[in-house]
């Protein structure tokens, strides 16, 4: 029985150093008064992409009901997020409650953005925001140190 392993940390970077970006980008276009849909689009795509490393989107069968185990998840095996320097500590829920969060807020930032102008709504654009980078720039960080992100599956 061989073991396959899949590596997956440089892609999260990617997606977050992308996410980083157009953090930069939509700020901008926030600044001068717009909101950038596309922008907004790419956020959520990558924020989504991010989460999936933990938290992947049900198959049919499972929102149907389904156990698990009858339907095509049961082929997908779960990643492993942990530090090199301490692999005994699972980062999963850090994963999670990170993106999840970064997934949240710009479902947040879409509808403040499509509200119409009030007192306190720029205040309320920025702190989303700044919460946004604050969280990426976390996870960055810790991808830039020792996280990794890696998938194991059994071939027999």
């Amino acid at each position: 029985m061989n073991i396959n392993e899949t590596d997956f940390t440089k892609q999260a970077e990617l997606y977050a150093k992308r996410m980083t970006a157009g953090m930069v980008k939509l700020k901008e276009a926030i600044l001068a008064g717009h909101s950038n849909d596309i922008t907004l689009l790419k956020l959520l795509a990558d924020s989504r992409r991010l989460l999936n490393f933990i938290a992947p989107l049900l198959t049919t069968g499972e929102i149907h009901g389904l156990p698990k185990s009858v339907t095509d998840a049961a082929d997908r095996p779960a990643p492993i997020i942990f530090r090199e320097s301490d692999p005994t500590k699972d980062f999963g829920n850090w994963w999670q409650e990170k993106t999840s969060r970064i997934h949240a807020l710009l479902f947040e930032l879409v509808d403040l953005l499509n509200r119409p102008e009030s007192e306190g709504r720029q205040e309320s654009i920025e702190c989303v925001v700044v919460e946004i980078e604050r969280l990426l720039e976390s996870i960055l960080q810790l991808l830039g140190e020792d996280l990794k992100i890696t998938e194991l599956r059994l071939n027999g």
